[in-house]
C-alpha cells in the first residue's frame, strides 16, 4: 500500500470511528439544509445533499494539504525522525483528549471552537452569494459548514499533519471525510436510530473511549506493517 493510501484509509478509519457524534452534530446540519433550498423531489434532495457534501469534504481535503505542509515545514526546521515522533505524540494526545472530551471525562475546547466559528461566519458572508446557483450553491454551503467547529475535525487535522506533505494531509482529510458519509446521510434522511443513540450517556463515553483508543494506537501500534503485510 502507497502513502497516500495509507493516509486515505487512516482518515477514513477515523471517520467511521465518529459515526455516532457524526450523525448527532451534522445530522441534524444536513437536514435544516435540504429544507434551506427546498429540492423538488427525492432526485433534487440527493443532487443537493451530494453538492453539500462535496462542498464539506472539499474544505476538510484543502485544511489536510495545508496542515500537511505545516507539518513538512516542521521536518525541514527539526531532525525529520525528531520532529514526526513530536508531531505523532501531539497528534495522539490532542485525539485522546477530544475522545475524553465526548465521552464527559475531559472539558471542550471553547477557545479554539470561538476562533473557527468566526472564520465560518466570514466566509458564510463572502460565499452567500453562490446560495442562488442550484449546485454551487449547496456546494458553497458545505464548504463553509466543513469549516465549522468541531472536535473530531481538530483531531483529524491534527493527525493529517503527521504525513508532513500537502498530498498526504489532504488524502488523509478526503478518507476522514468520506468515512463520515454514512452516518451523515443516513441522518439527513430521517434515520435517525444513530442520532438517539448518542444520546445515551453510556454510548457516548463508549464512543468517546473508542476515539481516545484510536489515538493512543496511533503512538503504540505501526499501522503500516499492520495493513502492508506484504
Amino acid at each position: 500500500m502507497d502513502g497516500l493510501a495509507l493516509a486515505f484509509a487512516g482518515g477514513l478509519m477515523l471517520g467511521l470511528a465518529s459515526a455516532l457524534h457524526c450523525a448527532s452534530m451534522c445530522g441534524g446540519i444536513a437536514s435544516s439544509l435540504l429544507f434551506l433550498f427546498r429540492p423538488e423531489g427525492p432526485r433534487g434532495n440527493v443532487t443537493v445533499l451530494a453538492a453539500m457534501q462535496g462542498g464539506r469534504i472539499l474544505a476538510y481535503t484543502l485544511a489536510g494539504g495545508i496542515v500537511g505542509l505545516i507539518g513538512s515545514a516542521a521536518f525541514n526546521i527539526i531532525n525529520p525522525a525528531n520532529a514526526y515522533r513530536v508531531i505523532q505524540w501531539a497528534a495522539a494526545v490532542s485525539l485522546m483528549f477530544i475522545g475524553l472530551s465526548i465521552a464527559g471525562l475531559m472539558p471542550a475546547i471553547a477557545g479554539v471552537d470561538t476562533r473557527v466559528a468566526r472564520m465560518s461566519e466570514t466566509l458564510e458572508r463572502v460565499l452567500t452569494p453562490l446560495r442562488r446557483r442550484p449546485v454551487l450553491g449547496p456546494m458553497a454551503t458545505g464548504f463553509t459548514w466543513g469549516i465549522s467547529p468541531c472536535p473530531m475535525v481538530y483531531a483529524a487535522l491534527f493527525s493529517a499533519t503527521l504525513q508532513g506533505t500537502f498530498q498526504g494531509g489532504a488524502a488523509w482529510m478526503l478518507g476522514f471525510g468520506a468515512g463520515t458519509l454514512p452516518a451523515i446521510i443516513a441522518s439527513a434522511f430521517g434515520i435517525r436510530a444513530l442520532s438517539k443513540l448518542n444520546k445515551g450517556a453510556l454510548v457516548r463515553s463508549a464512543v468517546g473511549l473508542a476515539i481516545a483508543a484510536f489515538g493512543f494506537s496511533t503512538v503504540y501500534i505501526d499501522w503500516p506493517k499492520v495493513l502492508c503485510l506484504t
